[in-house]
């Protein structure tokens, strides 16, 4: 797999860490960091931590810098647009406490683990599959190499030795959707990357084919499921809340391009 950088930055005793984003950067052809903030950030330090930011995005010939902070830090979110980043999507991290779900799985369904030639498969078909991600809403990406790094995302999966891919069957075995699930913990999976295979998009199969996912993961011991939605994804973003999911403070992500 990937190799990940990390960058600590201290300003004013505040510790950052940027950390640059390799498969991405194979991908694009751009120099990518990405900014996490270690710190809840003071109006008065903000804008002179951010001009640090700068300066070592420019020795590191960052191409691209992106990050995510919760909206109500609107101080920090008026900095960051002061300093050329600009506003991409809301990012939701809505979860589901196993012990509320209010549902069954569907008879119509079965789940099962994909083998790698199984997901290879996938990954052929899912080229037009996610409009919404954070790279689609970036004019300065292309929208086809933003497509293809879901493709690769699925693929690395396979290599990820916390996560495994699942695959959704009908009556007659075909396909009808894949999940890849994230081993968080020994009580939580995360969702990171789900969708349904277009012969059988608009049909009303999503919340069943979804139940029985989550019924699924709930008998493999777990006690919580997590996911993460754009707020680009509005059909998505209400299949989540019929379910049951509970949605904490959103993150807003910005993007700042140095050249």
């Amino acid at each position: 797999m990937f190799d990940q950088k990390k960058i600590f930055v201290e300003c004013e005793g505040i510790r950052t860490t940027l950390r640059d984003v390799p498969w991405d950067m194979k991908l694009f052809g751009v120099n990518i960091y990405d900014l996490s903030f270690d710190e809840t950030l003071g109006d008065a330090s903000i804008h002179e931590f951010l001009s640090t930011i700068d300066d070592k995005a420019r020795s590191l010939k960052v191409d691209l810098m992106t990050t995510r902070i919760t909206q109500s830090n609107l101080h920090v979110i008026n900095a960051l647009e002061d300093y050329g980043f600009r506003y991409i999507e809301a990012s939701y991290r809505p979860y589901l406490n196993c012990s509320d779900m209010l549902f069954s799985p569907s008879e119509f369904f079965s789940i099962s683990l994909c083998t790698d030639s199984e997901v290879m498969s996938i990954s052929e078909q899912i080229s037009d599959m996610f409009k919404f991600g954070r790279y689609h809403q970036d004019e300065r990406i292309p929208n086809k190499l933003a497509d293809i790094r879901y493709k690769n995302w699925l693929v690395n999966s396979i290599s990820v030795d916390t996560q495994l891919v699942y695959k959704c069957t009908d009556s007659l075995d075909a396909t009808v959707a894949f999940f890849v699930v994230d081993k968080v913990s020994d009580s939580e999976a995360f969702l990171s990357l789900v969708g349904m295979m277009e012969a059988f998009r608009g049909k009303g199969l999503a919340s069943s084919v979804w139940k029985t996912m989550l019924c699924y993961i709930k008998d493999q011991g777990y006690s919580k499921v997590s996911t993460s939605i754009s707020s680009h994804n509005i059909a998505i973003f209400n299949l989540y809340v019929v379910l049951g999911f509970s949605f904490p403070e959103p993150e807003l992500s910005f993007h700042k391009w140095y050249r």
